[in-house]
This record gives C-alpha cells, structure tokens and sequence, in this order.
C-alpha cells in the first residue's frame, strides 16, 4: 500500500480523503469548487497521471501528495460616460467576487 495525501487550496473540496491505497492501483479524484469559486489546476506529485478539467486518475506506484486548487471568480466590467471624465477612468476592469464597488 502507498499513502495518498489529499488537499485543497482555496474553497473547494476533493472527492477523497487522505488514506493508504492499494499498491499499482488508480485512485480518480473529483475538484468541487464552492460558491464564487473555480476550480484551478492540480499540483503535488502528478507525473504520470491523467488530467482531465477537474478530474485527475492518479496511478498508485509510489506515495503521493495532491492537492486541488481554486482561486475567487472574477468578474469585468467596462465604464463607459457620454457625459465627460468619470471616477474610475473610463475603461475595462478586473475584480474578484465580493469586491465593493462604487
């Protein structure tokens, strides 16, 4: 058997705990973003895995580490003004959710 260390950075979650699994065999884990958040990317000890989205199948022939990233979604807008110079410029922007704006 090899350990299996799972985790998340941001809010999200893994469909499987930390646990000792079977020597040679494949484990699937499933990324759940939680609200206002998305799903980023794998990292740890992914050679040889395959990836797909949020889903990763991790081969068993050693101990791993993996985590689940997600990072705050993020939202544009664009201020636009037929009526002169406006506070912010006019222009495109970047905020994360839950960023007060006036």
């Amino acid at each position: 058997n090899y350990w299996l260390e799972v985790d998340s950075i941001g809010a999200g979650s893994v469909n499987h705990s930390n646990d000792w699994i079977t020597a040679e065999s494949n484990v699937v884990l499933i990324a759940a973003a939680s609200n206002n958040y998305h799903f980023v990317s794998w990292s740890g000890d992914t050679n040889a895995s395959v990836i797909v989205g949020d889903t990763i199948t991790v081969p068993m022939s050693r101990a791993r580490s993996i985590s689940a990233v997600f990072a705050l979604n993020e939202h544009t807008f664009e201020v636009i003004s037929a009526h002169g110079v406006t506070e912010p410029v006019a222009g495109i922007y970047t905020n994360s959710y839950g960023t007060a704006l006036s």
